[in-house]
Parts: C-alpha cells; structure tokens; sequence
C-alpha cells in the first residue's frame, strides 16, 4: 500500500512539474495556456469570443497610440517594420495602407469606434495629397508604394527600383479601399481619387497571355515602361522584362465592378477592362498557378502565394463570373499547399 501511495504522490508530482512547465513556456509576450488535452487555449480568457475581441482592441489600441517620428507623422507613415527601441531603416510597404483601411474599416463595422473611421480618412487623405504620379506623367494620378526618403512624408517610388516606379496592383487595391471608403459617408473627394486610378488602369488594360498580364507589376510612370525586377536582367522564362506580370488584379477587378455598379466615372472603359481580367484568370492563372511577383521587397521573380489564395477567395466570392470556379479553387489550394516557397513573398518551386 504504502508503495502504491508513493508512486502516486510521485505521478501526481511530475504530472504537476509538467503541467507547470507547460504553462510557464513562453510564446512571444504570454505563458502558454493549455486545457486538460494539453491543446492551447487563449491566455487572456477561455471564452475564445471574449479573447479575441480582447485582442482585436489590443491591436488597434497599438496603432492608435504608436509613437511619432521626428517629421510628426505617426511611426506607420514612415516605416513597414515596428522596432520598439528605435526607427527601422525601411520606409513603408507596398500595401501597408490599403491593408490598414482594409482592417480597420471591418473593425469599425465590429466595434462603431469612429476613432477608427477617422484614422481611415486620414491614412487614405494623406496618400492622396502626397503620393499619387503626377497628373501629366504617361500614368497619372496612381500612388507610389514607397518614400523613398523616410522621413520625408512623401511617398516617390519603389523599394527595390527607386524613384518614379509605381506598382499597379497596389493602385487597384488603393481604389477599391476608396470606393469602400466613399460608401461608408459619400466623401466625394474619395470618389474623385478611385476613379482617376481607375481611369489610368482601364487605359492601360491589355488582353494578357501567359507571360504578360492585363497590367504589368512595375512601371516608371514618366516613360510608361516596365521595370525589371533585378537589375541583373536575369531571364524567367521567355521574357527578360519580369516585371510585366502579376495575379494580384482582384482589388482592381472589384474596384471596376463596384464603380460601374454606382454608375461612376467612365463606366463603358471600366466593363471593357473588368472583362479582360475576369478572362484572363479564367484562361491563365487559375489553370497555369502562374501567380508572379507581389511583394514590395522582393528583387528577384516570385510565385507568391498570396495571389494565389486572394484569387481562390475571390473567385468563391463571385462564382457568376468564373464557370469552373469549384474546379480551379481546388487546383489553386492543392498547389499552396504542395508547393514549397520562399519566406513571405513565395517562391519557384
């Protein structure tokens, strides 16, 4: 008895030490927190709804009260990467303020903090008056995705390619953020900007093939030619100009549609456009998992995973448009997941 009493108490005793180790580990800032199964439970509640939504204001509350840099702007405004004890060295990424009106505009319709509403005006405001092509360049009125001078407050350029080179499916994606934005309180001045994006890409709209798509990646804005992606002008597959393919072409597909639908700006340019891409991904991407190049800080060609996913979700979304949508998502899924890729931006297998 006495023998069985005290292998028990030892049971108990290392089960506990686990237990404590377990829950003493460390993952990023919080102990990790497990259930009776030893499976990960959220650490601030079990409640997971009453975690999340803790969580959800954990983040916006650190963009809200993120520090300022020396030229006044919040920190976001002048870099992509956060460094709590001093200035990353980069300026912003490619996409960073779309996906920031992204987000917070499905956080306002979560929480109604007009705080949040606001902060979307002010990061779309502010791209508008001080990083959009000029007017008279060869594509005007479309936004450059870096500063290429940090603290400068404007945004000029491209990470990789410098000054005067614009990424067009970040264009597309700024003037969905605008219409959605123009919903939200009919701000005009959100509008006007959507559909000069708009009308500069319907221009430019081409029938695309497999190595070119109906917009290409980079351009210089002034000479209105594609930009390779390294300067090394190393080949991927017939063509030397890299830069004239991306699948990232959603946000601009969903931008033509929504202003066609509110029967702004040059709508009959908009259908014509819209019904190219709507071909294009039916003929190539969604059969060939030629996704191509999105990153910002990428110089070098790069099938990322991220276009591929955006497009599944997509084509999910709006089935009218995409007859074998059930067949290509599963193509599309089957690849990611088979499909070994570099870091963040992907990669040729």
């Amino acid at each position: 008895m006495l023998k069985k009493v005290t292998l028990f108490i030892l049971f108990v005793a290392f089960a506990t030490s686990n237990l404590f180790a377990q829950q003493g580990e460390i993952l990023i800032y919080h102990p990790i927190k497990t259930d009776k199964s030893g499976n990960i439970v959220p650490w601030y509640n079990n409640d997971p709804a009453i975690a999340y939504d803790h969580d959800l204001h954990i983040i916006w509350n650190f963009w809200w009260n993120m520090r300022r840099d020396m030229n006044g702007l919040p920190y976001y405004m002048n870099h992509q990467v956060w460094n709590k004890n001093f200035n990353d060295p980069r300026g912003v990424g490619g996409d960073q303020f779309m996906m920031a009106i992204s987000s917070w505009q499905l956080l306002y319709n979560y929480t109604g903090d007009e705080n949040m509403k606001e902060n979307m005006y002010f990061l779309a405001g502010y791209y508008l008056s001080h990083g959009l092509s000029p007017a008279n360049c060869k594509w005007p009125n479309i936004p450059f995705p870096y500063n290429t001078l940090i603290y400068s407050g404007i945004y000029d350029g491209d990470m990789r390619n410098g000054k005067d080179v614009a990424q067009l499916d970040k264009a597309g994606s700024l003037g969905q953020e605008l219409v959605h934005l123009y919903k939200v309180k009919g701000d005009t001045i959100m509008l006007a900007g959507a559909i000069k994006i708009a009308n500069t890409l319907a221009a430019n709209v081409k029938t695309g093939n497999n190595e070119h798509s109906p917009l290409p990646f980079k351009v210089n804005v002034f000479t209105g030619k594609t930009v390779l992606l390294n300067m090394t002008g190393k080949l991927y597959g017939n063509s030397k100009d890299t830069a004239c393919y991306t699948s990232n072409l959603t946000p601009t597909l969903q931008m033509f549609l929504d202003l066609i639908q509110l029967k702004k700006g040059n709508v009959a340019a908009y259908k014509i456009a819209a019904n190219k891409i709507i071909a294009w991904i039916n003929k190539y991407p969604s059969k060939t998992n030629k996704w191509g190049p999105f990153f910002e800080d990428v110089g070098e060609w790069s099938e990322t995973q991220i276009n591929a996913m955006t497009c599944a979700r997509y084509m999910m979304e709006h089935p009218q448009y995409f007859p074998e949508w059930k067949t290509d998502v599963k193509n599309i899924i089957n690849w990611v997941q088979g499909t070994k890729c570099l870091p963040c931006s992907g990669g040729k297998p």
